[in-house]
């Protein structure tokens, strides 16, 4: 019976503490969120210009890092094993 009660007291809109607490705290991050695309749209994408330079510098920076990471990794694993690792002093 107590369950019962519960649940028709949350479906009636009365909320715990805990409850507006959670929801008070969503509402924040939702506004900071929304704070943010509204400060980020006109400074990048309110012309086409704008937005096409912003997406192929992005697309370039990630690609750079992209390939270096992978580079690493590559040169990590296969140590000892490439060209650039022959000691020619023994030839």
């Amino acid at each position: 019976k107590m369950f019962a009660v519960r649940s028709m007291t949350s479906r009636a809109g009365v909320r715990s503490v805990a409850q507006r607490t959670t929801l008070a705290s969503t509402r924040r991050q939702f506004s900071q969120r929304a704070n943010a695309q509204e400060k980020i749209y006109p400074l990048l994408m309110n012309t086409n210009a704008k937005y096409l330079t912003f997406v192929i510098t992005g697309a370039a920076i990630g690609e750079m890092m992209f390939g270096g990471f992978t580079n690493q990794l590559w040169k990590f694993n296969n140590r000892g094993k490439l060209y650039e690792d022959i000691d020619w002093s023994k030839w």
